[in-house]
């Protein structure tokens, strides 16, 4: 049986995007994303949790990422999840989660929620570069407008 890995979560950065440059050219931008959730606790009283994400961005979307997104701006991300087994300072093992991210789109920065400016869209495909968010609305084949609904 397939199964699908895929995670999708929209978060504000919690520190500055890290880019680290290999040998043979490439990049990684590791990103902490938070995201938060409510829940009731045992006495009913509303409680925000906030869930640390570790985000991984390769190529041209890290170094997108890196280069127009700061702490605090807020990032929709799709990528998959995976996990990376280590050993820390002291001997232990040890587990991380992470995501790879395949695509993202930029919600807003905290300098545009600071202003009441908001900046164009922009959504990248790591694979395919960058795509421009539309103005309007596109056509569809066969659509005339809707002069034809009854209604």
């Amino acid at each position: 049986m397939n199964g699908n890995n895929f995670i999708s979560l929209i978060g504000r950065l919690g520190q500055e995007p890290d880019r680290k440059t290999f040998d043979n050219g490439g990049s990684v931008v590791n990103l902490r994303l938070a995201t938060n959730d409510n829940y009731r606790n045992a006495s009913g009283e509303l409680v925000e949790r906030t869930q640390w994400h570790n985000v991984k961005a390769f190529g041209k979307a890290g170094d997108t990422i890196h280069q127009y997104s700061r702490r605090g701006d807020q990032l929709a991300v799709v990528g998959t999840l995976r996990y990376r087994d280590y050993t820390d300072a002291s001997g232990q093992s040890k587990i991380s989660a992470e995501v790879h991210l395949n695509t993202f789109t930029f919600l807003s920065n905290k300098r545009d929620n600071d202003d009441r400016q908001s900046r164009p869209v922009q959504q990248t495909n790591s694979s395919l570069g960058p795509v421009q968010k539309l103005t309007e609305a596109p056509m569809l084949v066969g659509d005339d407008g809707g002069s034809d609904l009854p209604f």
